[in-house]
């Protein structure tokens, strides 16, 4: 994106409350969207009032990018893997987004078979809901 295309982003991204992507929602993110998204001329967040996320980006590629898109005034995150195995690297991502999150109180993981655990991540959440 040239600088004029993220001015005009700079424009409307504090007005994104919620975004539903891949499975969650209508918009696809591919890994080249996500790789352009990646590399703003600002410090992330790139949607700074976001509150609500759903991320269902399913490759292990998409999932390294959800950082980009985790504030603090989060507060509802629904992570749907589908094909995803959540391995030590995702572990370690969902462990960062807790400490970037701390006001998270609904977390929703669809987790299937060989997906990991979660636990250590949840711990970090005072304020989930039960």
């Amino acid at each position: 994106m040239t600088f004029d295309d993220w001015s005009i982003f700079c424009k409307y991204n504090h007005r994104v409350r919620s975004l539903k992507t891949g499975q969650c929602g209508v918009i696809q993110l591919d890994i080249e969207i996500l790789r352009t998204l990646s590399c703003p001329p600002f410090s992330p967040p790139l949607l700074p009032n976001l509150r609500s996320l759903a991320w269902g980006e399913t490759t292990s590629e998409t999932f390294l990018y959800l950082w980009l898109f985790v504030t603090p005034k989060l507060t509802t995150l629904n992570i749907s893997p589908m094909s995803l195995t959540f391995g030590p690297s995702e572990q370690s991502i969902l462990s960062c987004i807790s400490m970037l999150c701390p006001s998270i109180s609904h977390f929703v993981f669809h987790s299937f078979k060989g997906s990991g655990d979660t636990s250590t991540a949840l711990q970090c959440w005072s304020h989930l809901n039960r």
